[in-house]
């Protein structure tokens, strides 16, 4: 995916997905278009060509391959049925100066750059949160609706469009079982994992998103390692919680082990123990294959570190344990690179 793709208006479970629905072309009408269109093509990386078929118009063709195209036409152009050939363009001299047109970009630019563009032309730009994923209002010549995607935006919208699928099912899921003994009282190693603050100290995500409710976002973004981009865990889903005692959550594999729209789960319990807290983690809905065993093995090692950063945040020095659910069908396996 890149930001170069344009107006994603039915996307399935988008990042791997092989099949697009795709918004080709769109148009508005504006009271300058050559200007406009100029500033359109910066947003997208387009370039700008006039219209042949309507004097005035102007459209910007991105170079996502796909022939997108947004034409850029005189306020008042209304579009007419043509029963010989091509629709026309007619003027409609009373048109108002507010429409119902909508268009939803990926940026090919920087969020500075939009900022620029709204600064030097008087539009008005705002963030609008929209119950799960963030969008940048640009409003152009203060009438017409531009809702812009940065990665990250995109990545969340798709998160809350696209629900993950759990494939695992009944009572034989196979999962992993670890534990930790952590120095520290079981609300507050609870509250490490559910504020975004805390999250991002001990785990080291860059940017953590928990909407603590059930079917709440449970976002997690990693540092990139090596050309990994947007590494992360989005579109995962609280479960159920119990404050002090208890989160569930959905979650992720990275794109490197090909498991599609497939998500797991885990459960993290909190217990009082002579130190302070045992972290108990299961984590369940791993299948039957190859791509799978070597899921499991990825997390088992990825999870053990992780455990040991939470141990390590309150300074203990105490042992993770890790008793294996099954270990036989993970001796054979290749050890992945993951430090």
């Amino acid at each position: 995916m890149t930001s170069h793709d344009l107006c994603r208006v039915s996307m399935h479970w988008a990042r791997r997905a092989t099949v697009w629905s795709m918004l080709h072309r769109c148009s508005l009408a504006v009271q300058d278009p050559q200007h406009v269109v100029a500033e359109i093509a910066d947003l997208v990386g387009g370039s700008v060509e006039q219209m042949t078929e309507k004097p005035g118009g102007y459209r910007t063709r991105s170079n996502d391959g796909l022939g997108t195209s947004i034409e850029v036409l005189p306020s008042g152009t209304e579009i007419a049925i043509n029963d010989q050939g091509p629709p026309d363009f007619v003027h409609n001299y009373f048109a108002q100066q507010r429409t119902a047109t909508r268009i939803t970009l990926s940026m090919a630019c920087s969020v500075d750059q939009v900022e620029r563009i709204a600064e030097r032309n008087e539009w008005p730009l705002r963030y609008s949160d929209r119950d799960g994923f963030e969008v940048l209002e640009l409003w152009i010549e203060g009438s017409v609706l531009i809702e812009l995607f940065s990665n990250r935006m995109l990545s969340r919208y798709l998160a809350a469009v696209g629900a993950p699928r759990i494939a695992a099912a009944g009572a034989e899921v196979r999962k992993l079982d670890l534990s930790v003994d952590v120095a520290a009282p079981p609300l507050e190693v609870w509250s490490a994992w559910t504020d975004p603050a805390l999250l991002r100290q001990w785990w080291g995500v860059r940017e953590a998103r928990v909407d603590l409710r059930i079917g709440g976002v449970y976002d997690l973004e990693f540092p990139a390692q090596g050309d990994a981009i947007g590494n992360g865990s989005q579109g995962c889903r609280i479960l159920s919680y119990v404050p002090g005692r208890l989160l569930s959550f959905t979650f992720e594999a990275p794109a490197h082990l090909d498991l599609g729209r497939d998500h797991t789960w885990v459960v993290v319990g909190f217990e009082s123990a002579d130190i302070g807290t045992t972290v108990s983690l299961e984590h369940c809905g791993f299948l039957s294959g190859d791509k799978w065993d070597e899921a499991r093995e990825y997390f088992r090692r990825a999870w053990r570190r992780s455990l040991h950063r939470l141990q390590n945040f309150w300074d203990t020095a105490g042992v993770v344990v890790i008793p294996e659910s099954s270990p036989a069908d993970l001796r054979e396996l290749p050890a992945p690179s993951l430090d």
